[in-house]
């Protein structure tokens, strides 16, 4: 798993939230042991802030210049490549919606 504190299309990232895998507290990347069922007994709470993105959104003063392909190309260092075309689909089905 690789962390960085800014991707090269941020001048800079406010919070650094990655796991940091150090082999004894978390010994492997989480969504592995999770998918081993490490967490199956463990609940736990998902969800969003409507507004929250605003914040990053500060840190980026070429954001309104993005088009669909930069923005799948920056999810993709995040996810995998179809799995961010997909967010993007399905967050501009949801801003379509009245």
């Amino acid at each position: 798993m690789r962390v960085r504190l800014a991707s090269p299309w941020e001048p800079m990232r406010i919070t650094a939230t990655a796991p940091v895998v150090d082999g004894r507290v978390i010994p492997d990347v989480p969504s592995r042991l999770s998918a081993q069922g490490a967490s199956k007994d463990i609940p736990m709470i998902i969800g969003t802030n409507l507004e929250e993105w605003k914040l990053f959104d500060l840190a980026d003063p070429n954001k309104d210049k993005l088009d669909r392909a930069e923005v799948v190309r920056r999810l993709s260092e995040f996810v995998p490549a179809d799995l961010a075309t997909n967010v993007y689909e399905r967050y501009a089905q949801a801003r379509a919606r009245p």
